[in-house]
Formats: structure tokens, sequence, C-alpha cells
């Protein structure tokens, strides 16, 4: 590859990059200072975040933030729409930035929650960026992020907020023995706490095969299922094995349909006996075994 060729690809991926990290702002209407502002949003391609500070017809302050089109920023604060603008409230500062929830920082000579941090904050949430309130920290607290696999149905719940520090340290030291189905980690940075959890990458998937003891008579058609609850972005793969032999399940009369982990067959003296389904990605593989066996004779 050409000098030329190699440096408009880096170009290439460097804009890729850049518009695929839309920025997330806080965003409020009304406020009286931009302190009171715990919602946050992610803003769309060619957006910023941004802070308008006016003065009511009372003399109230109000506060709206949000995302505003870069453009439109650069001409707000350029001053080219200041006569609109006064039409509707005197405003006393307009402001725009384009990092993570960095308009929490305009419009405002305070320093913000000095020596506290600033955490997302929900409960039994699907995913940690579907959290978009965030809570202030009180002295020796620290983000943190819980992700627990319920047991009916394998889904994923996210849990997020604010906790002391030697809470942190136990909690994160229970969660090394959760086998992949719990995690429990903190953060020490504003904000910080809705990428703790999301993506374990030291996992294995979880887990089971139904039914587990299942009778049969010759020429039935019976289904073994493989339940498997997995962490998005680890991939894994499912095998089927029958006690007598060392080859995976992949021919007549069984039949493996891959995206459900189904096993159909129709039962014949040879497929009594134990079957074990395996899930295996990167961190190792879990086993999971169903029985089938002809019914027991009557009398």
């Amino acid at each position: 590859m050409s000098g030329k060729a190699l440096f408009s690809l880096i170009i290439l991926n460097l804009v890729l990059c850049t518009v695929a990290a839309n920025v997330r702002c806080f965003k409020c209407a009304g406020v009286p200072k931009i302190e009171d502002c715990s919602n946050t949003i992610t803003c769309g391609d060619n957006e910023e975040c941004f802070v308008r500070k006016s003065v009511g017809a009372v003399g109230n302050t109000l506060v709206e933030s949000g995302c505003m089109s870069t453009n439109v920023c650069k001409l707000i604060s350029s001053g080219k729409r200041s006569t609109e603008m006064n039409k509707r409230a005197s405003v006393g500062c307009f402001q725009c930035c384009n990092s993570d929830f960095c308009n929490k920082h305009l419009c405002t000579s305070q320093p913000l929650h000095a020596n506290h941090l600033e955490c997302f904050s929900c409960n039994d949430v699907l995913k940690p960026e579907h959290c978009t309130q965030t809570y202030v920290c009180g002295r020796e607290q620290e983000c943190y992020s819980e992700m627990r696999l319920l047991s009916t149905n394998y889904e994923k719940r996210y849990s997020l907020g604010c906790t002391s520090k030697v809470l942190c340290r136990a909690l994160e030291a229970d969660a090394g023995s959760g086998g992949g189905n719990y995690c429990s980690k903190c953060c020490h940075d504003s904000y910080c706490n809705t990428k703790l959890c999301g993506l374990l990458n030291n996992a294995k998937p979880l887990m089971t095969v139904k039914p587990q003891d299942r009778n049969a008579l010759p020429g039935d058609k019976i289904e073994l299922q493989c339940l498997v609850a997995h962490i998005d972005g680890v991939p894994f793969n499912i095998t089927w094995t029958h006690q007598n032999s060392n080859n995976n399940v992949s021919t007549p009369p069984v039949q493996l349909t891959r995206e459900s982990q189904i096993l159909d067959m129709t039962i014949t003296s040879q497929h009594y006996g134990y079957w074990t389904c395996s899930a295996r990605n990167q961190n190792g593989v879990v086993n999971a075994t169903a029985l089938i066996k002809p019914p027991v004779p009557s009398g």
C-alpha cells in the first residue's frame, strides 16, 4: 500500500470514529441552576451540549440544557441570533461544548459538588446505558454498577448508584466468585459507572437443559433444549455429545438447530443414555446433561 493510500485510510478511520461517538449531555428545561439538572440524553450526529441561562419576566433565573446542532451553537455563540433569543428572555449566558456531560460545567462560576462524585443512579434497567438519571454521592462514597442474571428467564438486569467505599470493596470481592451470573464493580470518577458491568470479559456462559430426564419409546420424536445465557460481545458456541460417542452430534436422525440450541431426534435404542450440551466461549466451557431412558415396565 502506498504512503498516500495509507494516509487516506488513517484519515477515514479517524472520521468514522468521530462520527460514531455521539456525545452525551445533561438535559433540563426551566431549572434554577445547572447543578439541579440530573437527566441525561445522547445527542444525534453533528450535535453538541449547550446551556442557556436566562432571566425571566419576574427576575427569576431559568436554565435550559441539552443537545443542539453544532452549527446553531456557533451562530448563537457568535451573537448572530441574539436578537431572536432576547425576544423570549434576557439571556445571561449561552455556552456549548462537545464532550460527555461537559455542560454541567457551563454558565456557572461555582465548583460543582466539591469533593463529591456524581454517578448514574437507576434500579433494574435492561442496559447500563438506559440509565439517564444522576445522583450526587456523599463523602466517602463511590460510583457502583451491579449486574445479575435472573434465574427465571436468564435476562440481565443492572442497578447503578452510589455506595460507601468499604461496601464497594466487599461487593467486588463477593462478585469474583459469582461464576459469571453476577457482577459488582466500583469506580472513582463522576459518570463512570455505566460501563463497569456491561461487558464481562471473564464470564463463562450460564446454562441449563430442558427437560433433564425423559422417558421415551422407540419411534418417539422428542427434543432437548439447551438454554444459554451469555454476555453480549463474548461469542460462544454450542455442541451436543452422547455418552457413547466422542463426536459432536451433526447427522440424522439427530438434527441440531444452531439458532435455538434444540436437539431433535427420533428415538432408537442407540439414543438412550446421557446427552451433554456444552457451551464454550473464550473463558472456558460449561456443561449440562439430560438423560433419555426407556419407560419403566409396568407391574
